[in-house]
């Protein structure tokens, strides 16, 4: 060990003792030539002269030393001294100190030169701009105040940094070596961890190893850097920066409120509150069971809160959201891209989120917003009910219920998918594999089948029903009701009008099917009560006792009468009850 530019400090009461050395080897002699004992020092306070009998330094720690004492007895157990009461060198002294361990070196002021042993060195440089070199072991280099130049050498170092001009030298396979920081620092190459000290914000940044880095108690911003890093934050709100899959984030609970940016896809360690995904990459963000806030970035996203009432935002892309409490927030702005929400509860999308789908088998429900929608039912037996706009609705297996209001509305249904209604509040028709339409609110509107065995039911308004192929139930409601027929007649498509109200309804007939009847009123001759054509000219014949109403081509001709539909027994029908178009 040795010690370049070492800055004295100066008493009085000067005696020049008998110094001879060599390098880290002091020899001193004081007072008459009595024989006395020679002692070996190993890592004791002292004062260091050079070997020509200099002054070096003041409270040094060196590594070894050897003194002759003359006229004075301290026996077994040297102690070296230092204070004040007599002096050596002009340093007053009057206590004594005896240290045991490896060797420390402690330098008060001055712009200093440390260089330490092939042990484990504790190398303080205190005031002004030291250069300190640890050489071989596992050493703690502190350079004081002052911006200091601090190499450790092999071993695993541990370094301590106040000022932002402080340099940390390792090179490469020199050990595990540690920085312990009392301001923001950015670790050099071939250092692999950081601690931050005290309480106060500051920001610790890696290298391109895998470095471990420690926050303190206050807000700290952790940034691994290249490399699979270990990021731990203290008590204080942190924000931690990952890039690699290897990355790790460590909080403990009740740890402020801290923050993932990720340019990676992430999923929120415990105890970490909130995550934002960096760059356009399309990356996917999870939650933890707390309460997340996801915010994405640029790309097309995944954004899952996980358990808790998550605040989900997604950026300019293609985004998707999975919820699952109902506390779950879904954030878009406008323009942001074509988004989906993903839900195993029912769910009704925010502003600006175009798709919906329905997850698991449980009976959901899914609406929509003012935008063109789409809704995806799942297994069970949904509502799905798009808003405003032009909606595009998809059932799944179960009894579904569809909620129209829009001309340009759609509903899929798959067959077999269960038994399924549309309620609406516009003229509608319903599509292949849809069995019921309710018509609501008063106006004025029409229901139409499709081949199916249908049930329409009309609203307060006057409607038009019209039950298309198959065997229909048609009810009016309210109103004065009009019942269409204008499909191919036949055992298969004999409709059932359950609440026909002679004073207010009407029958409507298609020529094209009806044939031989003339536009517009039913002709009285056209019209007979009973069982079967009187003559050649009935046509529309109503069984006054079972409600059948039924066509004969040619009246009482060699043609059989067919049935189109039944009505409630014992109405007082009349020929005015038929309208032929």
């Amino acid at each position: 060990m040795s010690f370049e530019n070492l800055t004295p400090e100066l008493f009085s009461s000067y005696y020049e003792p008998l110094v001879s050395a060599s390098d880290g080897h002091i020899l001193y002699e004081y007072g008459s030539t009595d024989s006395g004992e020679s002692y070996y020092f190993g890592g004791y306070f002292t004062y260091l002269y050079d070997e020509f009998g200099n002054l070096s330094t003041i409270g040094g720690y060196v590594t070894s030393l050897s003194y002759e004492w003359h006229d004075h007895d301290y026996s077994k157990n040297p102690a070296v001294a230092y204070g004040g009461g007599w002096s050596i060198g002009g340093i007053n002294i009057s206590a004594s100190e005896l240290l045991s361990g490896d060797p420390i070196v402690k330098v008060f002021s001055g712009d200093d030169r440390i260089y330490g042993s092939e042990g484990d060195d504790r190398l303080y440089g205190y005031g002004g701009s030291d250069v300190i070199e640890g050489g071989g072991g596992n050493d703690i280099i502190n350079g004081g105040t002052g911006a200091d130049i601090m190499l450790g050498g092999t071993g695993n170092d541990i370094y301590y940094v106040d000022n932002a001009r402080d340099v940390v030298f390792e090179f490469a396979g020199e050990g595990t070596d540690t920085v312990r920081s009392s301001i923001s620092w950015t670790l050099g190459a071939n250092i692999e961890r950081l601690e931050l000290l005290g309480t106060g914000n500051l920001n610790a940044s890696g290298n391109a190893l895998a470095n471990t880095l420690v926050g303190n108690a206050g807000n700290n911003t952790l940034n691994g850097g290249a490399g699979a890093d270990s990021m731990t934050g203290g008590a204080g709100n942190d924000i931690y920066y990952v890039d690699n899959a290897g990355d790790k984030t460590i909080e403990a609970a009740n740890g402020g409120t801290d923050t993932v940016r990720s340019t990676i896809s992430w999923t929120l360690g415990a105890n970490i509150e909130r995550l934002e995904l960096l760059g356009t990459g399309n990356l996917n963000a999870s939650g933890n069971a707390l309460a997340n806030t996801l915010v994405g970035n640029a790309g097309n996203n995944t954004l899952n809160g996980g358990a808790g009432a998550d605040t989900m935002t997604g950026g300019a892309g293609n985004d998707i959201y999975y919820v699952d409490n109902a506390g779950d927030k879904t954030i878009e702005a406008a323009n942001g891209g074509t988004d989906t929400v993903r839900s195993t509860i029912s769910w009704t999308l925010s502003a600006n989120i175009e798709r919906l789908e329905l997850l698991g088998t449980g009976n959901l429900n899914a609406s929509g917003n003012a935008l063109a929608n789409t809704l995806v039912g799942n297994a069970g037996n949904n509502i799905l009910n798009g808003g405003g706009g032009a909606d595009h609705m998809v059932g799944g297996a179960g009894n579904d219920i569809y909620y129209v209001d829009n001309v340009g509305d759609k509903t899929v249904e798959a067959l077999n998918g269960g038994t399924d209604t549309v309620r609406s509040s516009v003229h509608w028709t319903l599509s292949a594999n849809t069995e019921r339409l309710e018509l609501q609110g008063t106006g004025h509107l029409n229901g139409t089948g499709n081949a199916l065995a249908n049930t329409i039911v009309g609203n307060a308004g006057n409607n038009v029903l019209n039950g298309g192929a198959g065997s229909d139930i048609l009810t009016g409601g309210a109103g004065s009701d009009t019942f269409f027929f204008n499909t191919a007649l036949g055992a298969s498509n004999i409709d059932r009008i359950t609440d026909y109200n002679v004073a207010q309804d009407t029958i409507r007939l298609e020529n094209a099917i009806f044939t031989g009847l003339a536009d517009g009123w039913l002709k009285a001759s056209a019209f007979h009560i009973g069982t079967a054509a009187a003559d050649a000219s009935d046509r529309i014949i109503y069984n006054k006792t079972t409600g059948a109403l039924l066509f004969d081509k040619d009246g009482a001709g060699g043609a059989a009468a067919v049935q189109f539909a039944t009505l409630s027994p014992g109405l007082a029908m009349t020929a005015s009850e038929f309208f032929i178009v």
